[in-house]
């Protein structure tokens, strides 16, 4: 390495050998910093940066002219880094779909949230937007329970979207039982009622998929849609009428 002092202050100068192996270190970890997200951009990244160690290693000992080289290195870095400040600025926020979910009225019948068209906005001349909402239950894998209540789907405007679907049959079976076995015990409080966990999701569907074909959430990836924002409440169901046998 060589350095001068002009009059006007300190310069620098690297080897292009140096310069080269730098860069491509850059490129390196341009691609770790990747991966975890962009699995195949990362590794390419990677393996573009580690080409360059190696090469400018040998090209250091053989002298040869790496210019092309590391003009390539650094335009595809800007290239993969512009994209991800691109996607990132673009990218649904998925944790913020929904502004609120749950039955504020424990009336233990109906799937209810408020969806931010906002933050799904990129979809709104190609898809629509409905909620699901189910029981949870760790014995059951969530994406293929039919018990399961989906609501009609809706074009996708920005503000809030309130949507309200009435439980579905086989998810209100499901509650019923669970309320006719409160009511075969013995000293049960009035009024009764019972307490279970719900949760609840938007969905993105396409404009030529039936929202009808829609029995579990793995149909919305079949459909070509796309399940956002789950969220968990504790949901009441408070019904009298429901007698002791």
């Amino acid at each position: 390495m060589s350095s001068v002092w002009p009059a006007g202050g300190f310069a620098m100068s690297m080897p292009l050998d140096d310069a080269i192996f730098w860069i491509a270190i850059t490129v390196f970890g341009a691609g770790l910093y990747l991966v975890p997200e962009y699995q195949v951009w990362g590794i390419a990244l990677m393996v573009a940066g580690a080409t360059g160690i190696i090469y400018s290693i040998r090209a250091h000992l053989r002298g040869a002219n790496r210019s092309l080289w590391m003009a390539g290195l650094m335009v595809l870095t800007w290239v993969l880094v512009s994209y991800d400040i691109y996607d990132r600025r673009h990218r649904v926020e998925a944790d913020r779909v929904l502004t609120s979910w749950g039955d504020a009225e424990a009336t233990g019948q109906i799937c209810q949230a408020t969806v931010d068209g906002s933050r799904i906005s990129e979809w709104k001349d190609k898809s629509r937007v409905a909620i699901a909402c189910g029981i949870a239950d760790s014995s059951i894998d969530w994406m293929n329970d039919e018990r399961i209540t989906v609501s009609r789907a809706f074009s996708i405007k920005d503000g809030s979207m309130k949507i309200v679907a009435d439980y579905s049959a086989p998810m209100a079976a499901v509650l019923s039982g669970g309320l006719q076995k409160a009511a075969n015990i013995k000293n049960k409080p009035k009024p009764l009622g019972i307490q279970w966990d719900q949760w609840v999701v938007a969905i993105v569907l396409p404009n030529d998929a039936d929202i009808l074909d829609v029995h579990r959430l793995s149909d919305v990836k079949r459909l070509g849609g796309t399940v956002l924002d789950p969220h968990t409440s504790l949901e009441t169901s408070v019904l009298p009428g429901v007698t002791r046998k």
